[in-house]
């Protein structure tokens, strides 16, 4: 039975949880803040969307084309049905709402409830059905509206149906429930008031990742839940429906996901409500779901398992011995290595070799990732594929055809590259999928366009699992300096946790990056950051491991321990609560 005791309630487009449809890195970071408030013990609420036919599956023709598949989702048996709860006004007329709710049970045996909203059971016609169908419908931007009308406005409404009468503050993930704000004034009767019970969180720099909605379509789905232009444009700046500057006027704190994120926001984004009060929370990993079996262990022996309440005691890893760093990631690079060369999702020119360095890319399929970096200079490249291998996975969203040629040209080049230098292709990038890269490769390549990459949590991932990086300098892996109650500083430290692609960005790149010649100098920056990332193999990486296995030890070992203790979904929580919950928690004890 579960509590109904939560005075927070969060709120996310996904929840990445085995098993559950999501779609990205997004999901994934809400799942892991699920599971730590689970076991921390925080008394929160969970509110997402059921999504009827699942998340696509990626299906890859023989050039690398990318197609979807939707194969549905049943949730029954695994999550409590309440149907009929409550309803949202759509179009002029009540769309009844449904809630499927997921037990997430932390640690400690506290429970934190995912509580998915459906619009599947009205049996009134397909036209409600369609509401909650796929996660980020491309087709059109009405249903994401609807969508979003449901989660925000829907979200609130479904609490108190179902109970939870103790919510007094309202986290919205991104954008996407940014109507859970408008949703509050009307129940507290004033934005002053709603504001005391809302927080923000942004994730992207992106503008084509913001949602915004034209004033027409805003009027013929919400209709008088619209607010007039007058009313819009004091609030927000536009009549229009933006979802992040709504999110932003109505938000009692706002946070950005990286201390460099919350910059680049706040210079591109200047215009936006209160953008010069938006301050920054680290986006973490939920450790004891990505560290392999083998780390776990080293973890237990190392703080007498008391890093999965208290993470911070991983900064004894480099008490570690250099052996038994090799030996904990040697079996994770074994399991890699049978994925690879027996795995049916596999597309691959050669066989896996355990000698060769296997350098790990995994993400979201976006133009600005740049996943093809390490194929612009080609003769360099088969020179290091005597030593080199490469795993690539990911998925592109459906209407993202840019993305899409990204994979098709990957698996261009696996072909020309055949027996020159081995590649993989794993499709259908999953949990599980992560797991095998993130847990088995030797490097994490990140090439993100610098300033754009808010975060980039699958390096992250590869950290705790002794890991390196080898990446552009953005989102979490510029250098930080430690704070109160850590010793060591976190990111990327050169040669110490791994190493680093160009420069560290500066005030100038703000100006140079994001302003109308950007383009111009982003083409500069990808050959000077080919130029370095080749070097960077060639005279640094490859030879250290070839040839000094117990320094490279060391390396590996620093990028746990550097890491680990700080880039967590425990501290993240913990820093939401003390930050940004608690002080609104005792403005509203018991209303």
């Amino acid at each position: 039975m579960l509590q109904k005791d939560a005075r927070v309630a969060y709120y996310s487009a996904e929840f990445g949880q085995e098993g559950l449809p999501f779609g990205g890195g997004l999901g994934i970071l809400a799942g892991d803040g699920a599971k730590s408030f689970a076991d921390l013990g925080y008394p929160v609420a969970c509110v997402g969307l059921l999504y009827n036919r699942g998340n696509f599956h990626q299906k890859l023709s023989a050039d690398g084309w990318q197609t979807e598949e939707y194969g549905g989702f049943d949730p029954t048996g695994r999550m409590t049905y309440h149907p009929k709860i409550t309803s949202v006004p759509i179009e002029g007329r009540d769309v009844k709402l449904s809630a499927w709710v997921l037990p997430i049970v932390g640690v400690t045996g506290s429970v934190v409830p995912l509580i998915d909203i459906d619009t599947n059971g009205n049996n009134e016609g397909n036209w409600d059905n369609d509401i909650c169908d796929v996660l980020y419908p491309s087709e059109h931007l009405y249903w994401r509206l609807t969508q979003e009308q449901v989660l925000g406005r829907g979200g609130v409404r479904a609490l108190d149906a179902l109970g939870y009468q103790d919510i007094k503050v309202h986290h919205a993930n991104e954008g996407h429930a940014a109507l859970a704000g408008l949703e509050l004034i009307a129940k507290y009767g004033s934005i002053e008031e709603a504001r005391k019970h809302f927080v923000f969180t942004t994730h992207t720099p992106v503008p084509a990742g913001l949602d915004i909605f034209s004033r027409q379509l805003a009027e013929q789905v919400l209709g008088e839940g619209m607010p007039s232009s007058d009313y819009m444009n004091s609030l927000t700046g536009t009549s229009d429906l933006n979802m992040a500057r709504l999110a932003m006027a109505l938000a009692s704190q706002a946070f950005g996901v990286s201390p460099l994120h919350a910059e680049v926001s706040r210079y591109m984004f200047s215009d936006f409500p209160n953008m010069g009060k938006l301050y920054s929370i680290d986006n973490g990993v939920h450790l004891a779901t990505w560290a392999s079996s083998q780390v776990q262990k080293l973890y237990d022996s190392l703080t007498n398992r008391e890093w999965r309440l208290h993470p911070e005691r991983l900064e004894r890893i480099l008490e570690l011995t250099e052996d038994q760093v090799l030996n904990a990631h040697r079996l994770s690079r074994e399991n890699l290595g049978h994925f690879l060369n027996n795995s049916q999702s596999i597309r691959g020119n050669a066989d896996y070799d355990s000698n060769k360095l296997t350098i790990g890319f995994a993400r979201r399929f976006a133009t600005y990732k740049q996943a093809t970096l390490i194929f612009e200079d080609l003769d360099r490249l088969i020179k290091l594929g005597t030593d080199v291998q490469f795993v690539f996975s990911g998925k592109a969203h459906p209407n993202d055809n840019p993305g899409k040629e990204v994979i098709q040209q990957i698996f261009n080049y696996m072909k020309e590259l055949k027996g020159k230098v081995p590649i993989w292709f794993v499709e259908d990038y999953d949990m599980q999928v992560a797991k095998y890269l993130v847990r088995g490769a030797d490097v994490w390549l990140n090439t993100p366009e610098r300033l754009l990459e808010a975060s980039g949590n699958s390096g992250m991932k590869a950290a705790i699992n002794l890991v390196p990086q080898l990446s552009i300098l953005d989102g979490w892996t510029v250098p930080q300096e430690p704070v109160s109650g850590y010793t060591l500083p976190k990111g990327l430290i050169e040669g110490v946790t791994g190493w680093a692609i160009g420069r560290l960005p500066g005030r100038q790149d703000f100006v140079e990056l994001l302003g109308p010649d950007g383009r111009k100098k982003r083409d500069e920056d990808r050959q000077i950051d080919t130029s370095d990332l080749y070097g960077k193999l060639e005279h640094v990486i490859v030879p250290l491991f070839k040839n000094d296995k117990r320094a490279w030890a060391r390396v590996m070992r620093a990028a746990a321990a550097h890491n680990a203790p700080w880039f967590n979904s425990h501290r993240m929580v913990r820093q939401y609560f003390e930050q940004a919950y608690s002080p609104l928690l005792e403005e509203n004890p018991a209303e």
